[in-house]
């Protein structure tokens, strides 16, 4: 299964369930054989700002998620999910909503580099170890040029034991950085992008945002 947002709206990829399937408000059901039935579907999205949430079916998902990254310039990034010593959890606040630190894998660096090298460089701190690698998020954008990005993001859990005061990078736009308890982080979730909702509630922080 694979989950895109497309336009901020979650998209899955999947094979069809054999259960029944729940219909609810904003969501749309597809079978979907090709890019020009996935063209059509994001048109559907561009067209209907009440479409919350589109259910995509096809026997081999993952040839039909290759079909979706040709509509689109595919640009990679990493970035980490970190908490410190006190069980508290490292937040950047950007453009107007809260985030975690990531940025775009340079040439010649592993995910893992990409990964410690943003957080430490966005909220200057030692770079962090990293445990675990969390789930890849997908989300689309536009460029000032008009081109469409489709943007995998390859997050780990990390630990970082730095004391040292958080120094939030000016010149990327973050205007603060913060160590947040699980209870603020729920409070923020719902001024966070939908991808970063979808990867606190991987780690266990907040509940499924799907079920909002």
């Amino acid at each position: 299964m694979y989950k895109v947002f497309i336009s901020n709206r979650l998209i899955i990829i999947s094979q069809r369930s054999a259960g029944a399937i729940t219909f609810k408000s904003g969501t749309l059901h597809f079978h979907c054989a090709d890019k020009d039935d996935l063209k059509r579907i994001i048109g559907y999205l561009d067209s209907d700002e009440q479409i919350s949430q589109v259910h995509i079916y096809n026997q081999q998902p993952e040839v039909l998620f290759r079909c979706l990254t040709e509509l689109y310039e595919v640009i990679e990034a990493a970035g980490g999910l970190v908490y410190n010593n006190e069980g508290r959890w490292l937040l950047i606040h950007r453009r107007g909503h809260w985030d975690l630190p990531k940025g775009k894998i340079d040439s010649g660096e592993t995910k893992e580099e990409a990964a410690v090298r943003e957080v430490a460089e966005e909220c200057g701190i030692a770079p962090p170890e990293i445990e675990v690698e969390l789930p890849t998020t997908y989300h689309t954008y536009e460029l000032d040029n008009g081109t469409s990005v489709l943007k995998p993001t390859y997050w780990f859990k990390m630990r970082s034991s730095d004391p040292s005061p958080l120094m939030p990078q000016i010149e990327e736009d973050i205007e603060r950085a913060i160590w947040a308890s699980d209870e603020e982080v729920a409070g923020y979730a719902a001024n966070a992008y939908p991808n970063i909702r979808e990867l606190f509630h991987a780690a266990g922080i907040i509940d499924d945002p799907a079920k909002d």
